[in-house]
């Protein structure tokens, strides 16, 4: 904005603002409900913030002090200290920052700059003599050092081999400061000391965003042949999670991401061939719920094979459990879901699946 124009908005406001001390005999409050009041309190906090911080010039300076108390008195440090002494005599209680009154609120926001300032070793020894009378500094949360935090993470990770899981409470807050640490590493807004520290503990900037492609891809396909299904991506229990459940969980994270169809106008190659190879996965694999079905098919063929009559409740109570449910849903007039993954059944067992109406009609 040109300096005529400064001068100019100044002087305007300058003038409503003389108005309105001659009309009401008081200064104009930022938190009224009159929207003309309101902006023009506004306007006299921020020349107060100016002159605060001897950034207002002597010319504007001047034609507002000549209006009286139309600026608060600047204050010292010792009229902040003995306004505080004050309120805590008084009310017998620190100043709150979501109180309703004013004032309160100024000195709770003044004070917490204080406080962080002396966690930080930044308010000099005068002013911490000050303060410490009215706000012991073993009274407030100490602010640690990024080193104690990487010394604390360094330890857990000698111990159990792994990073802290947010899932657990004895875990948590570890695993919360260091999931605000990955986050401004991944917005590159992490200092290249506190990288530095950091990158010197294994996977402590390691995440799924920033894992090697390849390798997720060959464990995910290393963990389905293992187990014979797709992993899981969410549990009952998130707070009582084991390791290998928080790595299935993991893994079933990262295929369900990368198997999504890219929104990108150009995608490189090895993206659209990577995502083939999880789409595969899902093809030749059945979920956990399928898994278990199929289990439950095979388990009943073998008992039936063995035996003369289908099972109680009491001898198999499994076996009769599925016979019973298979039952009913051909009766219905549905049957039980069954996919063709012969690939991973003539891994399992050589023998094929009969089907649910065969098996049943052998016993019914």
């Amino acid at each position: 904005m040109p300096r005529e124009d400064q001068d100019h908005r100044f002087i305007t406001r300058f003038g409503e603002l003389k108005a309105f001390i001659e009309q009401n005999g008081r200064r104009p409050r930022a938190e009224s409900k009159e929207a003309v009041e309101a902006a023009l309190g506004r306007w006299v906090i921020s020349q107060q913030t100016l002159r605060n911080a001897g950034n207002l010039a002597e010319n504007r300076l001047k034609l507002i002090e000549d209006l009286g108390d139309a600026l608060t008195p600047r204050q010292t440090y010792a009229d902040r200290i003995t306004e505080l002494a004050e309120f805590i005599r008084s009310n017998e209680r620190r100043p709150l920052y979501g109180a309703v009154n004013t004032s309160e609120r100024s000195l709770a926001a003044w004070l917490n700059f204080q406080v962080i300032a002396r966690n930080k070793g930044e308010l000099s020894a005068e002013r911490s003599e000050l303060l410490e009378p009215l706000v012991p500094a073993s009274s407030t949360r100490r602010i640690r050092a990024l080193a104690e935090w990487v010394a604390d993470l360094e330890a857990f990770h000698a111990e159990h081999g792994r990073m802290p899981l947010s899932t657990r409470e004895e875990e948590r807050g570890l695993a919360q400061w260091l999931i605000n640490k990955r986050m401004s590493f991944k917005d590159g807004s992490m200092p290249q000391e506190e990288i530095k520290l950091l990158g010197a503990v294994p996977g402590a900037l390691a995440t799924r965003k920033n894992a090697d492609p390849d390798a997720m891809l060959l464990e995910a396909q290393e963990w389905c042949a293992r187990h014979g299904h797709i992993p899981r991506a969410s549990f009952a229990d998130t707070g009582a999670l084991s390791l290998d459940e928080e790595k299935e969980r993991t893994i079933a994270a990262w295929m369900r991401n990368h198997a999504r169809e890219s929104t990108r106008a150009y995608e490189p190659s090895e993206y659209a061939e990577r995502r083939q190879s999880i789409l595969d996965l899902y093809e030749e694999y059945p979920s956990r719920t399928e898994f278990n079905e199929i289990v439950a098919r095979e388990r009943a063929r073998k008992v039936l094979e063995c035996a003369d009559h289908v099972p109680s409740s009491t001898e198999d109570s499994q076996t009769h459990g599925w016979i019973a449910n298979a039952r009913r849903l051909r009766a219905a007039g549905t049957e039980m879901s069954r996919k063709p993954w012969r690939s991973w059944h003539s891994r399992m067992n050589s023998k094929p699946i009969p089907s649910t109406n065969v098996m049943l009609d052998l016993r019914s």
